[in-house]
């Protein structure tokens, strides 16, 4: 059975990242080949993976070549700055705002953090990005950044969330 992985926010080959998130890179290509390989270490090419938007901010041309470089079967949630990476292929999907059921779990997933969802006072959970970890988490929401900034340059796997959301209310 396959596996589920969320993250968002990766900005390959963008260069000003590395000092708006104060990442720990030297340069976008250490950035990047870093980001490729902790996903690959992670994410199987049976596995699902959903990219909560911003997978590429670079001027280089190489967006087709990181996205073919990444394990899974690949779904895109835009984000603000996706105009290049939905032109790629190799998406399964490509949404705005998708609601999905991982294991009888019913998942929101947009790449802005939202205050209520559907469902959000009914057990389902939503996942985000855009923030890069900035926004305070809440104890009380059934909500995450799922943010390549969040966790240390890696995919979130399924469990990963399910065990965060066991210490939410």
């Amino acid at each position: 059975m396959s596996r589920v992985f969320f993250t968002s926010d990766q900005h390959y080959s963008h260069t000003n990242i590395i000092k708006y998130c104060n990442r720990p890179f030297q340069n976008i290509n250490e950035m990047n080949e870093t980001i490729i390989s902790n996903h690959n270490k992670m994410v199987s090419q049976d596995d699902i993976i959903w990219y909560l938007g911003d997978f590429y901010m670079g001027r280089d041309g190489r967006a087709q070549e990181y996205l073919n470089r990444l394990n899974g079967e690949k779904h895109l949630i835009v984000g603000n700055h996706d105009q290049v990476g939905v032109t790629l292929e190799g998406w399964e999907s490509i949404s705005d705002l998708k609601e999905i059921m991982v294991n009888g779990q019913k998942i929101v997933l947009c790449h802005y953090a939202m205050r209520i969802w559907n469902k959000s006072h009914k057990g389902s959970w939503h996942l985000y990005g855009h923030s890069h970890g900035s926004l305070p988490d809440d104890p009380n929401a059934l909500s995450i950044d799922v943010g390549v900034d969040c966790n240390n340059y890696k995919p979130f796997s399924m469990e990963q969330i399910r065990n965060i959301m066991k210490k939410k209310t």
